[in-house]
């Protein structure tokens, strides 16, 4: 199975050790409002060169219930969607929105479901083709997958969390944190036959 990393800086440095490990195929990448932690079109294209996949994860603080509203999910998106296409996203590429911490069966049914209801909208009827994934616990991502919410999932590494069982077939499953090539990562199991890394526009140079 491929292996990548999800990392929380800007990677464009690091790229030539990373491609000479020769032990990762794809990095996971942040679309948010903080601009030291979001991927820019400049890293975006240094990864393409190098022929290294690129999973969006988009993610402010989404770490409890009070974060989950549709007017929120609807800025979130609206976000992602214009970060994404500033990348030179094309159709077919996920931007998996986060759930970062423990989530009860009432809030993924009430406030977390209202937040996918209004990203899924957003994201699905915009003209750039985008699809949807969500980062989360076991009992989060089968509940918004079954929901028909996303087409991705990704499991989170808390083996704690509600739902956790590596069976499953997530399309990312998130192991330990670590070091590669002096950036501080998660380290990542692609468990699918694809993930919805970004698909770039023919028009991107």
């Amino acid at each position: 199975m491929q292996k990548g990393f999800d990392v929380r800086f800007d990677t464009t440095r690091n790229i030539p050790a990373i491609v000479a490990l020769e032990r990762y195929a794809f990095i996971g990448r942040y679309l948010c409002e903080n601009p030291l932690k979001r991927i820019h079109p400049a890293e975006a294209q240094a990864l393409r060169q190098a022929n290294l996949a690129i999973a969006l994860i988009y993610e402010d603080s989404p770490k409890t219930s009070a974060y989950f509203t549709s007017a929120r999910g609807a800025q979130d998106a609206a976000r992602a969607i214009q970060q994404a296409q500033n990348l030179g996203a094309g159709a077919g590429t996920a931007i998996y929105f986060t759930v970062d911490y423990d989530a009860s069966a009432n809030d993924v049914a009430e406030p977390i479901g209202l937040y996918f209801h209004a990203v899924a909208s957003a994201v699905r009827n915009d003209v750039n083709g985008f699809v949807m994934g969500v980062y989360g616990s076991g009992m989060a991502c089968t509940a918004l997958h079954a929901n028909k919410l996303v087409d991705y999932t990704w499991l989170a590494q808390s083996t704690k969390w509600r739902g956790y069982d590596l069976k499953k077939q997530w399309s990312i499953i998130q192991g330990s944190s670590g070091e590669v090539c002096s950036l501080s990562v998660d380290t990542d199991t692609l468990n699918s036959e694809t993930f919805g890394p970004v698909q770039f526009r023919e028009s991107t140079a």
